[in-house]
């Protein structure tokens, strides 16, 4: 069967539920792990009424009580597709019950199999434990999304998947892609989604437009991933073998390929493409191409938090000298803090997939660069804070890994916590520190590593030799 696959950290996870959303917009606010909203919401005053009322308590984080909301939403207009949808949302972000969101984005894709494509996206979260079943979901999701930009729905390199439909159901046909369809976009000032193209909208709405492609994008990238898993399961009895893990490895490589052409200039695109490109490498055992391909991630990620915390400040200082002077922006200030929330760092949750694909391939100046910029926003995650520490103490930082320990012992303690850890990873490395074992790989162990540490800097730049951390 040849070498052996290696094992990505993302593959290590995949068997995982989803995390639940850290952010705290608006229901459909970005969606779920990346995942676009979903289409437009109905208009009955007392559906309106309630979606409005779940919007707020997700605003605030209170789940319980968009559930509620939205349940009641539901059973006052059975038939609406989006409002299944954003039940399953909430459901999801309040992460307490994932059958019973899975069930409602399965209602909404029997209601409307043809229109949006993230209820396809959000199912295949949860239903990762059956790849083939996953990848039949991203793709009808794909083709949704493409027939809503004025793609052919058929085309790029899945292409070919017919339309969608819970069970297995493909029906296939040659009708040409509309002009546009209806995806959406969120109003934050809502928390529903309006239309991006049909429906009233103007094609002219570039911002929305780049959205919804961007969210394309991601669709491709988390192909890409579940091809992976797809590819892993070949090596194992029963599989296919190596020839059906390089067709795997070959689409995967193509969908990534697609998103980064559909996302051109777009940097969160790059990145994110990037990002699963180092992973197909890596579990191709290609390890030398991974990590020079973290590298570039991880510089990126580093430049644009940079850039973007640049730009926020440069952004609220303007304004609040403007409204020092009298200038617009109202007189308590929101204009100008608006215009600042609209300058925001790459997502939270692809810089800690970024630094744990850094860790694993032993670059971990660059790890610490991305996770450090990670907990100045949110310390509450238990497994960043432990990569935190896994990677000083690769680097001997024996006094800053046992501080970034200490932190996470004090999350632990205080509760609200995120992100997902097995405590003995945390006993073993606290009683390795303790001994002045050197750190080697997966292990502690009194021997010299086998190669030096990783010496790329905060800023990305190459000034010694680097680490395999086999």
């Amino acid at each position: 069967m040849g070498k052996k696959r290696g094992k990505t950290a993302a593959a290590r996870t995949r068997s995982r539920p989803p995390a639940p959303a850290t952010a705290a917009g608006p229901v459909h606010a970005g969606g779920v792990g990346g995942i676009p909203p979903a289409p437009p919401l109905p208009t009955r005053p007392d559906v309106e009424a309630l979606v409005a009322t779940a919007a707020a308590a997700s605003a605030r984080l209170d789940f319980p009580a968009a559930v509620t909301a939205l349940t009641a939403a539901v059973a006052a207009s059975p038939t609406d597709a989006a409002l299944h949808e954003a039940l399953a949302v909430a459901l999801l972000e309040g992460g307490e019950d994932p059958d019973a969101a899975a069930a409602s984005l399965r209602r909404s894709i029997e209601l409307a199999p043809d229109v949006g494509g993230s209820k396809y996206l959000y199912l295949a979260q949860l239903a990762e434990a059956d790849p083939p079943e996953a990848f039949r979901l991203v793709r009808s999701g794909i083709r949704n999304m493409r027939a809503g930009l004025g793609l052919d729905p058929d085309g790029g390199p899945l292409g070919g998947a017919g339309k969608g439909g819970v069970g297995g159901e493909r029906r296939e046909t040659s009708t040409p892609a509309p002009a546009a369809t209806g995806t959406g976009t969120t109003t934050a000032s809502q928390g529903v989604t309006a239309p991006l193209i049909a429906g009233g909208a103007t094609a002219a709405d570039g911002a929305a437009r780049a959205d919804a492609l961007r969210h394309l994008c991601s669709a491709y990238c988390a192909a890409a991933e579940v091809l992976l898993a797809l590819a892993e399961a070949e090596g194992e009895p029963g599989g296919g073998g190596a020839a059906a893990a390089a067709a795997h490895d070959a689409a995967a490589e193509a969908a990534l390929a697609e998103a980064a052409a559909l996302g051109g200039n777009d940097g969160g695109v790059r990145v994110e493409a990037g990002l699963g490109l180092a992973n197909l490498r890596l579990s191709q055992g290609r390890r030398p191409e991974a990590k020079a391909q973290m590298r570039s991630v991880c510089r990126a990620l580093v430049a644009g938090v940079a850039a973007a915390r640049a730009a926020t400040e440069a952004t609220m200082t303007a304004a609040a000298s403007s409204h020092a002077g009298g200038g617009g922006g109202g007189t308590d200030g929101a204009g100008w803090e608006a215009s600042a929330a609209a300058v925001e760092p790459p997502a939270l949750e692809l810089r800690i997939a970024a630094g744990k694909q850094a860790v694993e391939v032993g670059l971990y100046r660059l790890a610490l660069a991305v996770l450090g910029g990670v907990v100045e926003e949110e310390d509450r995650n238990v497994e960043v804070w432990y990569l935190l520490a896994w990677s000083h103490a690769r680097l001997g930082e024996v006094d800053a890994a046992t501080a970034a320990l200490g932190r996470l012992r004090q999350v632990v303690a205080e509760g609200d916590v995120e992100g997902v850890l097995e405590e003995d990873l945390v006993d073993r490395l606290e009683a390795s520190l303790a001994k002045g074992e050197k750190i080697v790989g997966g292990e502690a162990s009194d021997a010299d590593s086998e190669a030096e540490a990783d010496d790329d800097d905060g800023g990305g730049m190459d000034t010694g030799s680097d680490s395999e951390g086999d």
